[in-house]
């Protein structure tokens, strides 16, 4: 069976989820969003203790929306009564968005390739045996599903941290984190909550850095945290991981400075993800070694009408990793669409976006 479809979103998290809603409150109706397994299901995969670092609050009545809401007539604080959500609270509220909204969504089902037609349309094939054609993609692909760990020589003898089981730690012995960033100090202070200590080896303290954005910076929400434990969360810095070697039930750690550490645990590896490993990814945007490469309009450079939403845009010199942030491309990429397509554009969605800081444009 194939269907013809304007406007397909893959992916049904935070960004595909918002980008679908505001579709909606610019009165469009022919979209659809693909969802490999559930709405918000990638949350559910966070470490149980993992919160969100920006904090949700209740002041939509002022116009200043929930940090973490992907519209703006929504709040995840009221939803999941939780200031700093956990991964199950924030799927939670993704999944009541969509169900009030009656939003199109179709789960369970994986885009397994993308092929464009001589029209300029694109042909989708999907994990169902069922085809999409359609004349706009937007990718809403979160990163969790693509870690990394660089290019360090022998990465399979560390666990990254996302596949990390905290509650079956070794409380017996320190364990060793690579990487300064939310993720490994977050994993550094669940250990530490349970009495383990940890070292983290990381280039620079990224607590200290004069940079504002908080992107870059680590959250005061963390540092709070931190303080708490330091006692047992030793931070070491100026290093840089190249090789990992196991032998005799040993891991030797071999650092660029060319300084060398012994752990008889697997190293935790905080070091990120990629979304450039998605296959789809790769075939349809070209990229950095870090990042993918977007037009001013967070389009593909390699073709036409192929779009990306979500944590992984660069806007100019803005990492938009954080929903506050990414959530500001939708509108302006809605507008672009009807633009293209000759459509009115709605003027009280405009506005609504506008007011409420969710324009973030050209």
């Amino acid at each position: 069976m194939e269907r013809k479809i304007k406007i397909v979103v893959i992916g049904g998290g935070a960004a595909g989820i918002g980008f679908a809603k505001a579709l909606q409150q610019y009165g469009e109706t022919d979209y659809l969003v693909i969802e490999q397994a559930t709405i918000g299901s990638s949350f559910t995969r966070w470490h149980p203790h993992t919160q969100f670092i920006s904090p949700s609050f209740t002041s939509n009545q002022f116009e200043m929306i929930d940090l973490n809401a992907v519209s703006p007539d929504s709040s995840p604080a009221i939803c999941t009564h939780c200031e700093h959500p956990h991964g199950h609270d924030y799927c939670q509220y993704l999944q009541m968005l969509a169900h009030d909204a009656q939003l199109k969504i179709q789960e369970h089902t994986t885009v397994v390739g993308i092929t464009k037609l001589s029209d300029g349309w694109y042909q989708l094939q999907l994990s169902t045996g069922e085809t999409v054609v359609t004349k706009y993609v937007i990718f809403a692909l979160g990163d969790f599903h693509n870690p990394t760990t660089g290019d360090i020589k022998g990465h399979e003898h560390g666990i990254h941290y996302c596949d990390f089981d905290i509650v079956q730690a070794d409380n017996q012995v320190d364990h060793v984190i690579i990487g300064g960033n939310e993720a490994a100090f977050d994993t550094a202070i669940q250990l530490a909550q349970r009495g383990i200590k940890t070292t983290i080896y990381t280039t620079q303290n990224n607590f200290k850095l004069a940079e504002i954005d908080p992107s870059k910076r680590l959250a005061t929400y963390t540092y709070e945290r931190f303080k708490q434990y330091e006692a047992l969360i030793t931070i070491k810095t100026g290093y840089w991981l190249t090789e990992i070697q196991a032998a005799n039930g040993e891991y030797l750690l071999q650092f660029k400075n060319g300084l060398t550490h012994s752990s008889t645990q697997r190293p935790i590896l905080a070091t990120g993800f990629n979304i450039n490993h998605n296959p789809l990814v790769h075939q349809w945007f070209a990229s950095s070694k870090q990042h993918v490469i977007l037009d001013e309009n967070d389009g593909s450079t390699l073709a036409p009408n192929i779009f990306m939403i979500g944590p992984a845009v660069h806007f100019k010199d803005t990492i938009l990793c954080f929903i506050y942030k990414f959530r500001q491309r939708f509108a302006p990429m809605i507008e672009l669409i009807f633009k293209r397509e000759g459509q009115v554009i709605p003027q009280a969605a405009h506005d609504l976006y506008l007011r409420n800081n969710m324009f973030l444009q050209v």
